[in-house]
This record gives structure tokens, C-alpha cells and sequence, in this order.
């Protein structure tokens, strides 16, 4: 994985390098440095609907240093009026606390429905969205979706969703359980025990589903 990670980092400092945005091409290449000494860690969470098992979540984590690199692969398996297929892949790379890239990815039976991306800027983020580039105003995220599964959201009141390219209120409803409101109306629980995101209930217009930590 490690090996994988500098391939990666070191791919992005050389695109970067080209089009002349040294600031995030010396972030990337610290980064790369730190995670060749990195710890590296994974959680897996199942995926529950009407009480059955229909897919799983892998979350991996690479810290070192002054660097977070974190993925988050969910495959899901179901049939609601039709047989489908879901693979999501998430990835996040902080440097010191802030947010300097991310993807997120999903294909539904085979086909591409998100592929989205935020990457660092000097004094704001440059985001695609399927192909469209935006300029998101925002000279630091330090918070973003991915986190709430790596740690408990304790004074924090908005998030940065990858997905959506935009921030979101989170608020707590209960005791070590925040909701976090989405756009389209649908909203997601996350619930916590000792500072461990231990299951997330999913609430949308069409289904309602859970993420629970084994």
C-alpha cells in the first residue's frame, strides 16, 4: 500500500509540477516523504439494510508525520426493484491539518455516476465535478465527510463534503451522536463510543440503511 500511495503522490507532483502549481507539488512531495515512514491502519464496517448484510466498507488510514492519507471502499450488493451493484472509493490526503486532495468515485453496475475531485490551491480549491472545473473559495479545509469515521466531531459545525463540493452543517443530537444534513434532504447519524465512529445510520428519500463497525 505504501509503495502504491508514493506512486501516486509522486505521479500528482509531476502533473503539478508541469502546470506550475509548485505550492501543492512541495505539499504532495512532503507528504510522500512522511508516509515512507507511516503507520498504516484498517477498520472495516458492514453495510445493513432490513437487517441483512448487503455489502461492506473498508476505511484505510496511512499517517506519518505531518500527513493523513485516507481511503474508504464500499462495495455493495442488493436488489431492490432491480438487481444493483455499487462501488464507491473515497480518498483523502491532509499536510498539517489541511485538506491538499481528494477523489471520490462511484460506478453503479459497471457505470460511472461521480467522479469528483478537490485539490489544493494557494488561497482557494480547485474542484471537477465529472469533468466540469470549478473554483471553491475556501483557503483551508481541515474537516472534511471522511473524517467523521476516523474521529469524533466534538465543536466542530460544518464539514466539507467531497461529494457534494460544498460545506455542511453538522450538529450534535445526543450524546456522542451527530447529524449531518445533506443538500438533498436526506441526512446521515453518526454514533460514537470512546471517540470510534461506530455506526452511521443512512437516511434517504428512497432507503434507509446502516454502517456498522465489526
Amino acid at each position: 500500500m505504501i509503495p502504491a500511495l508514493l506512486t501516486y503522490l509522486i505521479r500528482k507532483l509531476i502533473i503539478h509540477l508541469r502546470s506550475g502549481q509548485k505550492s501543492l507539488a512541495l505539499v504532495m512531495l512532503l507528504s510522500a516523504t512522511s508516509c515512507a515512514m507511516a503507520q498504516n491502519n484498517t477498520v472495516m464496517y458492514d453495510v445493513i439494510y432490513k437487517d441483512e448484510k448487503i455489502g461492506s466498507t473498508r476505511i484505510n488510514t496511512i499517517t506519518g508525520g505531518d500527513s493523513l492519507h485516507c481511503s474508504i471502499v464500499t462495495n455493495i450488493s442488493t436488489r431492490f426493484i432491480f438487481s444493483i451493484k455499487v462501488k464507491s472509493v473515497e480518498e483523502s490526503t491532509y499536510h498539517s491539518g489541511k485538506l491538499v486532495h481528494s477523489i471520490t468515485n462511484r460506478n453503479v453496475n459497471g457505470n460511472e455516476k461521480v467522479n469528483r475531485t478537490t485539490v489544493a490551491g494557494i488561497n482557494n480549491y480547485s474542484v471537477h465535478r465529472e469533468g466540469t472545473k470549478s473554483i471553491f473559495k475556501s483557503d483551508k479545509i481541515n474537516f472534511n465527510v471522511m473524517m467523521l469515521y476516523l474521529t469524533e466531531p466534538v465543536g466542530i459545525t460544518k464539514i466539507y463534503s467531497d461529494n457534494h463540493q460544498q460545506f455542511l452543517r453538522i450538529a450534535n443530537t445526543g450524546p456522542h451522536t451527530y447529524r449531518l444534513n445533506m443538500p438533498d434532504g436526506n441526512h446521515n447519524l453518526y454514533h460514537y463510543t470512546n471517540g470510534v465512529c461506530t455506526k452511521v445510520e443512512v437516511f434517504s428519500q428512497l432507503f434507509d440503511m446502516q454502517i456498522v463497525r465489526r
